[in-house]
């Protein structure tokens, strides 16, 4: 068997003897496998070898394929002729082309939200603020995702536009892995973190438009430049 990489190795969790006999094996092996790469455990181009990772979970080769197979649909693995399977890579290319698209819908979404968000709405995202805070401040990058995806999933409903929506969300599919690679860097960086959402909080109680526009630009600008920085430091991509 092909010996399994010390970083992979390590980061495989043992068998999880709580598993329900309901869950479907291939479930369980796909969201390891998720968090092992939102959490950085997995990084971009590290192989995902069939056989190791059947030993490291102690599953069968089935689910192990078929949950590779779901995270490559969805571009968070690659898959190399004659070489197998491996997370995918970053391409400094596709960052900027991703941002600047998401500068402009983004952008435009927080306008629109802004006007037409009600006061149920900023309640609901001042406490979804409070989760985010709170994950920050322990460092939980997971937990920080998520809070950051419930805010703007939220903050966007109230654009009132299926289309935008829809198009922002696949952007944000598609840079999920990013995403999660800039956070769990940006993580310590506490201040920079805090800045978003209440601006784009202060712009929807003052019904500003402009203001909620030019919050969200300057921050993917910003953390456009923090990603790019990251990968060419660290993963040497094209």
């Amino acid at each position: 068997m092909t010996s399994t990489p010390q970083s992979l190795r390590d980061a495989i969790p043992s068998a999880d003897p709580a598993l329900s006999p309901l869950q479907r094996v291939e479930d369980y092996v796909f969201d390891r496998l998720l968090t092992m790469i939102a959490r950085g455990e997995l990084l971009p181009g590290a192989r995902l070898v069939v056989a190791d990772l059947t030993a490291g979970f102690g599953v069968s080769a089935t689910p192990v394929r078929m949950a590779i197979s779901r995270l490559h649909q969805v571009g968070l693995v690659e898959t190399i002729p004659h070489r197998g399977a491996r997370v995918a890579r970053i391409s400094v290319g596709e960052i900027h082309e991703l941002y600047e698209v998401r500068r402009i819908l983004e952008g435009a979404a927080a306008r629109i939200a802004a006007c037409n968000i009600d006061a149920d709405g900023i309640a609901r995202l001042e406490a979804i603020w409070q989760v985010f805070r709170q994950a920050v401040d322990a460092d939980d990058v997971h937990g920080a995702y998520q809070a950051d995806v419930d805010f703007f999933a939220v903050f966007h409903s109230f654009a009132n536009n299926k289309t935008l929506l829809a198009t922002i969300h696949d952007i944000h599919r598609r840079l999920r892995l990013y995403k999660m690679l800039w956070l769990s860097a940006a993580i310590h960086r506490k201040d920079e973190l805090q800045k978003l959402k209440p601006a784009l909080l202060d712009a929807c109680r003052a019904r500003s438009a402009g203001a909620a526009e030019s919050a969200t630009r300057a921050f993917l600008t910003r953390a456009e430049r923090q990603l790019v920085e990251l990968v060419q430091a660290t993963m040497q991509s094209p």
